[in-house]
């Protein structure tokens, strides 16, 4: 990884966790900025539950390359957005289902 920003990751795969939940942390914290959300507390939790989604999907679904990281910041930034109350779960899955179908 070369920022802390969607621009600058690399596409490549991981089976690190620590390095798919920093990609997942750096999405989640470029959708609260986004979105202009900034108390601290809400972040932090929002952050938390990312990590608990991140974690039991690398332990159920890991493949044997690892998790596409490009992939695991789309995923973790829409999460994010659910979780803020940006967007509805519906949204979201209209989304996940164009961005499949693409």
């Amino acid at each position: 990884m070369e920022n802390n920003s969607y621009g600058g990751v690399v596409e490549k795969q991981s089976t690190e966790i620590s390095e798919v939940l920093k990609i997942a942390i750096c999405a989640t914290k470029d959708a609260a900025k986004n979105r202009g959300i900034s108390k601290a507390s809400v972040i932090e939790n929002v952050i938390s539950e990312i990590e608990e989604i991140v974690r039991d999907d690398m332990n159920r679904d890991m493949e044997p390359e690892g998790v596409s990281l490009e992939v695991q910041y789309f995923l973790s930034y829409l999460d994010a957005s659910v979780l803020f109350g940006v967007i509805s779960e519906r949204k979201a899955e209209e989304i996940m289902n164009h961005y499949t179908e693409s």
